[in-house]
């Protein structure tokens, strides 16, 4: 499904239109994304729309697994940068 966007400017007058397309995110969000080039005032301006459903997203582990890994990851950081500065 696709949905078609105006943009306006505070007195109602169509400066864009910008279709966008249903997308499942890599985050694992669903919603609509879109993009387009439009001329405002004699400037152009790249232009975009995200739209993300609340509540799509797929569910957490509830293991604690992934947090633990991201710990797991800034120990290693801190270790290799405890290491460079000892050799400095």
């Amino acid at each position: 499904m696709s949905l078609i966007v105006e943009i306006k400017t505070e007195e109602g007058q169509t400066i864009g239109v910008l279709t966008v397309e249903a997308k499942n995110f890599k985050t694992g969000s669903r919603g609509y994304h879109g993009q387009a080039k439009i001329d405002f005032e004699g400037k152009r301006y790249q232009t975009q729309l995200q739209m993300v459903e609340i509540g799509s997203k797929s569910a957490a582990p509830k293991d604690g697994a992934a947090k633990d890994g991201a710990a797991e990851n800034t120990a290693a950081k801190d270790d290799a940068t405890k290491e460079d500065e000892s050799n400095e």
